[in-house]
């Protein structure tokens, strides 16, 4: 069966991005929406948490998924999933 999730995201060449996405794809998970970046590496954040327990983050950048670029076939599948939405609100 198809996975009825699907990810849109940039990652980068390296085995971060690789990891991720055999991840993903082994959980199931769409990854045909997936793009891979040829010069930047995958997109990380860092977590760091003050006394209180309250995080600020830092992100690497620039990051792969600062090159995610609408593609075609992520275009197409937004727009239906809008038409899917929109048919399902007035059937209701």
């Amino acid at each position: 069966t198809t996975p009825t999730v699907a990810v849109a995201a940039c990652l980068g060449k390296d085995q971060l991005g690789k990891e991720a996405h055999r991840r993903l794809s082994t959980k199931g998970v769409r990854v045909d929406y997936i793009q891979f970046h040829d010069e930047w590496e995958t997109g990380m954040a860092t977590a760091i948490l003050d006394e209180n327990g309250d995080a600020t983050y830092e992100f690497n950048t620039p990051a792969a998924w600062d090159g995610l670029t609408l593609e075609e076939k992520l275009s197409d599948l937004m727009i239906s999933q809008n038409n899917e939405e929109q048919q399902s609100t007035t059937t209701r």
